[in-house]
This record gives structure tokens, sequence and C-alpha cells, in this order.
């Protein structure tokens, strides 16, 4: 599963319930953005300001609702992120996080057609 977006069984767990709720979908969609863009903005910050221990918590929140949604490629990447920031590797650190940006879209976009979400 290491190449893998989504973790498929999560996803299918969570297309379950959209069959018993349509808007559910929309919900999880809906609340993983307006949690998860404020997160990445400060892990910006936080990089910014050289705070690794915020910059760890913060990749560490936004792994585990990335992994909570079937982001399994992401959740991975913001795994590498936290042990970056905990050996306080800046440079790493800014990689990492250009990748997850761009990572987060492509998760979302996915899950949004998974969901029959637009």
């Amino acid at each position: 599963m290491p190449d893998q977006l989504l973790d498929r069984e999560i996803v299918e767990q969570l297309k379950s319930m959209i069959e018993v709720n349509p808007e559910f979908g929309e919900t999880v969609i809906s609340l993983y953005e307006q949690s998860s863009d404020p997160l990445v903005s400060q892990m910006h910050e936080q990089l910014r300001d050289k705070d690794f221990g915020g910059l760890a918590d913060s990749a560490h929140s936004l792994k585990g609702a990335s992994l909570n949604i079937g982001g399994h490629q992401l959740g991975m990447l913001l795994k590498d992120m936290q042990h970056a920031a905990e050996s306080e590797d800046a440079t790493s650190i800014e990689h990492l996080l250009s990748q997850i940006e761009t990572l987060k879209l492509e998760t979302l976009e996915s899950l949004k057609q998974e969901f029959g979400v637009s």
C-alpha cells in the first residue's frame, strides 16, 4: 500500500456511511478542509519561526485527520514531516511542506470523486 493515495478500506467504510446519509461525504470533506487549511498555514509559520516542536505537533494532528479520511499517502508524508521537525531538519521540512500541500489537494480531489462531492 505504500504508493496508494487512498486507503481503500477506510474510503469504502466512509462510502457505506454515505449510502445511509448522502450528505456525509460533503460533511467529511468540508470538516477536513476547515481543519487542514489552518494547520498547513500554521506549519509554514512554525517553520519560519523555527518552532520545531509546534511543527511536529501540527504535522501529527494533520496526519491523524488525513489518515481518518483515508489519506494514506498524505499521512505517511506527514509522518516524515513529524520526524523532520523532531530532528529540526529545516531543509527537509521546506521540501516536505511543498509536497504536503500538493498531495493534500490531490487527496481531496480523489475523495470528492469517490464520494460524489463537487
